[in-house]
């Protein structure tokens, strides 16, 4: 059969507008459908910004069978729904399918909102997708596959299927099919997946509610040898290729750690020259100094850690089976073994006290390596995850403002409130200044990149610039005196010229180029 496959233009935050790369999840699912027999064609709409109009100019000429969209946001939901109001006029007799987070933890939403829609797959989807696509192509009956969700017009109501049995090998599944890393350079990040799941049970996570499981271990990996043979076949179609991005949650995994030792073995054998970027757990890296002295050698070069919190209290509801010491130790391993560290940082929660935001600022205060949106962001609600289900039994919760979703909740104290609202001004009215903030971070993470005698200067410098002006909302929102457009006003003007001066010093080093697929970073110092 023939089968579109479409990741929608769904643009996410200023953060990660101006990151490009391949949708990975639609790869898979090409090579997976390829690899029995069926023709795939692949749209990443949002790489190429295509607007749901010029998308459709670019399927609706396929006479597809089926079409299949890779949904992770409402927001992208909403771009299928433009897409499918125009792409149906021309197409009428052709299967609508859903996948990726989106329509999984939320099938009903995703229904009212593409009622076009013929069924959801749930989770990992190869497999399942690939039992749809026969059952189409054979005219068979589909809707008892484990796996998806429907909507019956009989009972008017979306009935979902018991979840289909995870992959456990997952050397099993083809490589990905590759679309943008022909065009890549050495800087640019190409993904890769060496795991799925995870060990873990964080309340606020959405991978469990994702693949379909409660207790036990969701954590599966590729072998050591297939990862590497991946990375040599991408190398050999592009030999500039140089820098790679493992998106597991968990790159080492569980205690045994004779994988990621083997891994780095093979690559420092055979990958000369790659640096790579892993995710892992504080409580793991912590207690792995000599695996990752390997694997620096084989070029890691960076790892994001989920932090989340300087404050034992709010750990403990996140469930994240860790503590605040643990956290710091595993960041002062990586800085002492010279592997640059990044962290996830979640400064609000339903609840957050004064208290907490004070240990949180105790906590960044002494890792340091703080990028500005940590000082703001905020636990967002995922449906079917377990903070949703606390944070709905205690408080009134609600979709967020001109989203589709998340869900928020009120704050416990009026301080809390203010610097709330303080943060969101900043992050949606003037995002034009926390672009400027973003990108000095992002300026110092490339001068770490090519070890510039700078970089610790640039980075004490860029975290008291950091402190100093969260400092100074978090001063006001306690007083209570100004209203909070204005205490945002009065800080932008205080600190936009040191702001001007910092960004001047990193573009004069180069430093503020973030990807060969989009122009270099233009910052008007007027």
């Amino acid at each position: 059969m023939k089968i579109g496959l479409i990741s929608p233009n769904d643009k996410g935050s200023y953060r990660n507008a101006n990151f490009l790369t391949e949708n990975l999840g639609i790869g898979y699912l090409c090579a997976y459908l390829e690899e029995r027999g069926h023709e795939v064609i692949m749209c990443d709409a949002r790489f190429n910004d295509f607007s749901p109009q010029t998308a459709v100019k670019e399927m609706g000429s396929k006479s597809l069978d089926i079409l299949g969209f890779s949904i992770w946001t409402g927001e992208g939901a909403e771009w299928c729904k433009q897409f499918l109001s125009h792409f149906i006029r021309k197409q009428k007799n052709i299967r609508i399918v859903l996948g990726g987070y989106f329509p999984t933890l939320q099938p009903e939403r995703s229904f009212e909102i593409l009622p076009h829609a013929d069924v959801i797959v749930m989770g990992e989807g190869e497999e399942i997708l690939c039992n749809l696509v026969s059952a189409f192509e054979k005219q068979k009956e589909w809707k008892d596959l484990h796996g998806i969700a429907y909507f019956s017009s009989k009972e008017k109501k979306v009935i979902t299927n018991a979840r289909a049995k995870l992959l456990e090998d997952l050397d099993e599944l083809p490589w990905p099919k590759r679309y943008l890393t022909e065009k890549m350079g050495e800087y640019d990040e190409v993904y890769l997946e060496g795991s799925r799941g995870c060990v873990f049970c964080c309340t606020f996570c959405a991978i469990r509610p994702f693949v379909g499981i409660g207790a036990g271990s969701a954590w599966r990996h590729r072998s050591a040898a297939d990862i590497v043979n991946e990375i040599k076949y991408l190398r050999q179609q592009n030999p500039t290729l140089k820098t790679f991005r493992f998106i597991d949650s968990d790159f080492i995994g569980p205690a045994e750690h004779a994988r990621a030792e083997e891994f780095a073995l093979l690559a420092k054998q055979e990958l000369p020259g790659i640096k790579f970027h892993a995710e892992g757990r504080a409580v793991s890296i912590a207690k792995s100094k000599c695996l990752l002295e390997k694997l620096k050698e084989a070029g890691l070069y960076r790892v994001y850690l989920g932090v989340e919190s300087g404050s034992q209290r709010i750990l403990n509801k996140m469930n994240k089976q860790t503590t605040v010491q643990e956290n710091k130790d595993a960041i002062a391993v990586l800085k002492k073994l010279g592997i640059d560290c990044t962290y996830g940082f979640i400064m609000f929660t339903p609840w957050t006290m004064e208290e907490d935001i004070e240990e949180n600022v105790k906590f960044l205060t002494e890792v340091g390596n703080i990028q500005m949106n940590k000082f703001f962001t905020e636990l967002l609600l995922i449906p079917n995850t377990a903070a949703y289900k606390m944070a709905r039994s205690d408080f009134t919760i609600s979709l967020k403002e001109n989203d589709t979703t998340y869900y928020t909740y009120p704050s416990l104290t009026t301080s809390v409130a203010r610097i709330r609202e303080i943060g969101n001004i900043l992050e949606k009215k003037r995002a034009d200044f926390m672009n400027k903030l973003w990108f000095i971070h992002r300026g110092i993470r490339n001068a770490h990149r090519r070890n510039l005698i700078e970089t610790t200067s640039y980075e004490v410098g860029s975290n008291s610039l950091f402190l100093n002006i969260f400092d100074f909302c978090w001063k006001q929102a306690k007083e209570n005196t100004l209203p909070e457009i204005e205490i945002v006003n009065t800080c932008i003007e205080n600190f936009t010229p040191q702001i001007t001066s910092f960004l001047n010093t990193l573009a004069e080093k180069n430093l503020l180029k973030v990807s060969s697929f989009t122009d270099e970073f233009q910052y008007n110092v007027s």
